[in-house]
C-alpha cells in the first residue's frame, strides 16, 4: 500500500525516505521542527514556481533548508509558538 502523500504526488518516495531518516536522527521534537520549516520552505518554493509558471519543483532543497534551520536554531520553533501564545493571550 502506498502512502497517501505519494498517491497524491505531493512528494516523491526518496523525499519521504529522507525525511523519515532525518526524523529518526533528530528525535520527536526535532522532527516536528524539521517538518514545520520544510513545509515553510516548500511553500515559498511553490510560490516562486507558480510565479515562474513552472509545473514542478524539487522538494530536496526545502528539506535541506528545514534541516539547516532545525540544526542551527533548535529552539526557534518553540520560541515562535510561545510568542504566538502570548500574542493571542493564552497561558
Amino acid at each position: 500500500m502506498r502512502a497517501p502523500i505519494l498517491v497524491a504526488r505531493g512528494i516523491g518516495g526518496g523525499d519521504l525516505k529522507l525525511v523519515t531518516a532525518l526524523g529518526a536522527w533528530l528525535g520527536p521534537a526535532g522532527t516536528l521542527s524539521l517538518l514545520f520549516w520544510t513545509a515553510l520552505a516548500g511553500a515559498v518554493s511553490a510560490v516562486v514556481t507558480a510565479i515562474r509558471q513552472q509545473r514542478d519543483f524539487p522538494f530536496g532543497p526545502a528539506i535541506l533548508a528545514g534541516l539547516i534551520v532545525t540544526c542551527l536554531q533548535p529552539e526557534l520553533l518553540s520560541r515562535l509558538i510561545e510568542g504566538l501564545r502570548i500574542g493571542i493571550g493564552l497561558p
